[in-house]
């Protein structure tokens, strides 16, 4: 597979993403990352809800975040979205 394949595989894929659940380092990273992009995969990144899993973090600053305190409260509100495509890290 070359790597405009590669490019556009990924590209399709997170272009399906209708949420995204993360924990507290991959969020950093994440917001790090996302807010500054207009391309196409950062349009999908900022667009779809994200929820964090932390006891930590307290006001995010990607908009679209919501926190949630831990593993309990994650389950509560991600199991009805796991129907949806949605992306787990």
């Amino acid at each position: 597979m070359s790597d405009d394949e590669a490019g556009a595989a990924i590209g399709e894929e997170i272009g399906r993403i209708d949420a995204l659940l993360l924990g507290r380092k991959t969020y950093d990273i994440s917001a790090a990352y996302g807010p500054h992009q207009s391309d196409e995969i950062g349009g999908t990144l900022n667009r779809v809800p994200k929820f964090v899993v932390s006891n930590s973090l307290v006001a995010p600053a990607w908009a679209g975040t919501k926190v949630l305190p831990n593993a309990e409260a994650a389950g509560r509100t991600w199991s009805p979205v796991m129907a949806s495509d949605t992306s787990c890290h």
